[in-house]
């Protein structure tokens, strides 16, 4: 539809996004530019930014625990400690 205008319009990768996730606070985008950001739901403001070897392809929240899957690898990060990486 031509009448609908965006709410609020969020930037900061380099590169398209492609993919997206949002829960209850965070907006959580993936981009090809090799990174995955964390933006406050309310604020729209980038809490988190961290940079991948590979282009990020998904995103998903299992608890308190993002899993980003990249072109290299899937790695998990800890939503309680400021997405922090979780070792193996």
């Amino acid at each position: 539809r031509k009448d609908l205008k965006p709410i609020h319009v969020i930037k900061g990768h380099d590169s398209s996004l492609r993919s997206l996730l949002c829960t209850e606070n965070y907006v959580i985008s993936g981009s090809y530019d090799k990174t995955f950001q964390v933006w406050d739901i309310r604020t729209q403001k980038v809490l988190s930014k961290t940079k991948l070897l590979g282009c990020v392809l998904s995103l998903l929240v299992v608890g308190d625990v993002l899993h980003v899957l990249s072109s290299d690898s899937i790695h998990a990060f800890d939503m309680n400690k400021n997405f922090t990486p979780i070792s193996k």
